[in-house]
């Protein structure tokens, strides 16, 4: 089998599937926070690592709540 070599064949931009995001991260303004419950709090942690290595100029407090687990943007 032979391959046709050409030029100037402008590469299309790449596609990419982006699922929406679950969690407000790119919403939130600094003092902003959102409650998630208890049975959300391993997914939600990894969530907001995920984000962070991604956006290292973001900055976040969470704290355990009796009501559930509240993520604020500080930074």
């Amino acid at each position: 089998m032979k391959f046709k070599l050409e030029k100037d064949i402008p590469i299309p931009a790449k596609q990419t599937r982006k699922r929406p995001s679950i969690y407000p991260f790119n919403n939130m303004e600094i003092g902003e926070s959102f409650l998630v419950p208890f049975n959300k709090l391993k997914a939600v942690r990894t969530a907001i690592g995920s984000y962070k290595r991604r956006h290292p100029d973001w900055g976040y407090a969470s704290r355990t709540l009796p009501e559930g687990f509240r993520v604020w943007r500080i930074k």
